[in-house]
């Protein structure tokens, strides 16, 4: 037997010391390459955009479903109980006993006397329901005085996504961190023929 260890190679002492630095090195790559991963999926928020209410597992919102998906902080928006639904995307509601209109700041829907008029304004009426959820942008308030809103559910679904989606408002192409996401939704629609106005 002590003839035959003479021919067996044993790795050197220095050869096994590398190996047992490898591993650990390689195991923090691993787990390194997984958050890199994690950082770009929907996994994490670091390093990424803030998520929005359009947000969804879907690219750029290419389907009318991904309007259904609630805003990620729907419950820190402001409250305010609904009094009147004047048209498409203008409604009265009472924030803290005070009245006060709101414009939809997000999209753009039939005027009274415009085609699809009563389709979108129904539809508002039914999405809004008692209570919505509000979130303003850049701009407070229009030339009329009126507040600009981006109008959620009190369950945080976008009123101004499903309306846009839906083929019931234009999406209002001259500002908002919506707009890109809107105007996705509104081309959506345009192409399959959805809604009264694009039918």
């Amino acid at each position: 037997m002590a003839r035959l260890t003479k021919y067996v190679r044993w790795p050197s002492l220095r050869r096994r010391r590398r190996v047992a630095i490898l591993w650990p090195l390689l195991i923090l790559l691993t787990a390194f390459v997984g958050f890199l991963q994690l950082l770009t999926t929907d996994g994490g928020t670091a390093g990424t955009a803030t998520p929005t209410p359009f947000d969804s597992p879907t690219p750029l919102l290419q389907t009318p479903t991904a309007t259904a998906t609630p805003h990620p902080n729907w419950q820190s928006l402001e409250q305010a109980r609904v009094v009147e639904v004047i048209d498409g995307d203008t409604i009265d509601v009472l924030i803290d006993r005070e009245h006060q209109r709101v414009r939809y700041y997000g999209i753009d829907a039939p005027e009274r006397d415009e085609r699809c008029y009563q389709e979108a304004t129904e539809r508002n009426r039914e999405l809004v329901g008692t209570t919505v959820r509000l979130e303003g942008d850049a701009r407070d308030k229009d030339d009329h005085g009126r507040l600009l809103r981006y109008v959620f559910t009190d369950e945080g679904i976008s009123v101004d996504a499903a309306l846009v989606g839906e083929g019931l408002a234009k999406a209002w192409r001259e500002d908002g961190r919506y707009l890109t996401r809107l105007t996705i939704l509104e081309t959506h629609a345009q192409q399959e023929g959805i809604g009264c106005l694009w039918k």
